[in-house]
Formats: C-alpha cells, structure tokens, sequence
C-alpha cells in the first residue's frame, strides 16, 4: 500500500520566491534562485537542497521515492525490486541492480561476464593463427601454407572499420638459419597503444619496448597491456583481446584475438 505524503510549498519545502535580492520577475514568473520561470518550472527547496521541477530522489534507506513537481515536493512508499539493492553511488542514492553486467555496455561481437564480482566485456569468440619452424604458417581463416621468405612481414594488422578498436600491427622478422635455404622467425614486434614491443627469438626473458631492452615482466597502460614469462613462452596480453605467445629457442610464435569487424 503506498502513502502519498504532500510538503506544503509553505513548510518544508520552499517555493520559487517572487523577488531575490531586490529583483522582481515579471507578472507570472517566479525565480528558482537563478532565473524566472513559469510556476510550472519552479523547483523546491527542502532541507537546503534544491530539487529542479521533474527531478525524482529516493530517501537514505530508498523507502521513499520523491518528486519536485511546480515546486511541491511530494513524497511516495516505495522498495528496492528483488533484483536490486539501496546504494548511495557518487552521492545519488537509489536502487541498483545486483547483476555487476546490468550497466556494463560492451563492444560488438563483445558479451559480459563476471569476474571477480565486476562485470567484464569478453569476446563471443576467437580466432588464432601461428608461424613455426623454417616457417610455416596458420592463418585465422585456418589455411596452412609454408613461405621462405627472409624480410619483414605483416602478420595481423586492423581494418580501421571499427573506430572504438584501437590500431594493431604485429609483423615478423625472417633470417635464414646458417647455411641452411630455410628461413625462421627472428623476432615479432607489435605496435599498439603507442608503443613498439619487440619479442626477440633469443635472450629469454628479455623484451624490446621502443628499442629498449627491458626484462619482463613489463605492464603498460595501468595494465592493459601485459608481457610476462612462463617457462620459455613470452606472453603478451592486452585488455583490447589481442594475445601473442613466443616460444624462445623453439622459433615458433601464436597469435590469438577475438573475433570482431575491423580486426
């Protein structure tokens, strides 16, 4: 059973006053303490907090739902759904959804799960591709092809169809093995974020960041991007879906990222 609880303009909450400071409005026009308005427009005042004409507020305990309406302020019984619970969010108290994907918004080909009691956006799904050996090559669309090529090569690269995914290249340098005819991966490198991060063939456990050597583990970004070490994988990690994995001195690397237009 809900109560409706009116608040005369004349007691708790004030209403629009016809003169501020020695000015007066026109016939009809009231202030709202910064301009006239119809008394339709006019807000309220109640406890020293001003509510603008249409603003709705829930009470601490969110057992009341308020409305200023043409500077009555006027009060209903009300409950959190099953769903939800009373929170007090960047100073506005009301009933938020338990579910930590309710107000999640990811990206398309994109879906929310819970991790750790926040809501994440993870990929619908993936797709990977590698190189290895002298080399040989898997691409995304799961052709396998061999290529003996020794100069520097595009291997991922985005679209640009997408605006919100940031730009990725990840190209492989061949070298011929000794005498041999055969080529093999010497070394990838990514560009994204700004930064150029090599993973060298050798010197395990040794990275590049912009021409630097750099050990690892190695977080840019506040952690967005991650390159760590797990016996002799070299793995990079982003928060964008894009992950590469080196073998060292198994000349083999992998590529993974979620499947999404412009990627």
């Amino acid at each position: 059973m809900h109560s409706d609880i009116l608040w005369p303009a004349n007691e708790e909450s004030e209403p629009c006053p016809l003169r501020q400071e020695g000015c007066q409005c026109d016939d009809g026009l009231l202030s709202d303490g910064v301009r006239c308005v119809p008394v339709e427009k006019c807000g309220c005042v109640v406890n020293g907090q001003y509510y603008g004409s249409g603003t709705s507020v829930f009470l601490e305990d969110c057992s009341e739902s308020c409305v200023c309406q043409s500077g009555q302020f006027s009060c209903s019984a009300t409950s959190c759904k099953k769903d939800e619970e009373c929170l007090n969010r960047d100073g506005i108290v009301g009933c938020y959804s338990t579910d930590p994907c309710a107000e999640v918004e990811c990206r398309v080909k994109e879906h929310c799960e819970v991790s750790e009691d926040q809501g994440v956006c993870v990929p619908d799904s993936k797709a990977l591709c590698w190189s290895a050996g002298d080399p040989h090559y898997k691409t995304f669309d799961e052709l396998n092809f061999s290529f003996q090529g020794t100069c520097t090569y595009v291997l991922v690269n985005t679209t640009g169809l997408d605006p919100s995914l940031p730009e990725v290249t990840v190209t492989s340098k061949n070298e011929l093995r000794g005498n041999s005819e055969g080529s093999f991966v010497r070394s990838t490198t990514v560009e994204m974020s700004g930064y150029q991060i090599t993973l060298p063939n050798k010197d395990r456990g040794i990275i590049l960041v912009d021409g630097i050597k750099t050990e690892l583990p190695v977080f840019l970004e506040e952690g967005s991007i991650s390159i760590t070490q797990s016996g002799i994988r070299g793995i990079l990690q982003s928060d964008i879906g894009i992950e590469q994995q080196l073998l060292w001195e198994c000349r083999w690397a992998l590529w993974q990222l979620q499947r999404r237009q412009g990627g």
